[in-house]
């Protein structure tokens, strides 16, 4: 059935590379992840900017709001 090893070889080389496909689909994988993993990172940051920067102008709108209720005499909360 050996045939002087032919089918052994083939065996063997088949292996080979399907254990070198399955690692390099791996690493892929894993690299794919650390880069999502990366850019959701990078756009959580962005997203706390943007709600600091949205509650600092909501403070100045209040803080003007009071400023003219004062100016026109309107009870304030």
């Amino acid at each position: 059935m050996s045939d002087n090893g032919r089918w052994q070889f083939a065996f063997w080389i088949i292996t080979v590379l399907s254990g070198t496909w399955l690692v390099g689909l791996t690493y892929g994988a894993i690299d794919i992840d650390k880069t999502r993993a990366r850019e959701d990172i990078r756009i959580e940051k962005e997203i706390r900017e943007f709600f600091i920067s949205n509650n600092i102008d909501h403070q100045e709108i209040k803080c003007d709001l009071a400023a003219i209720k004062t100016r026109l005499g309107i009870d304030r909360r």
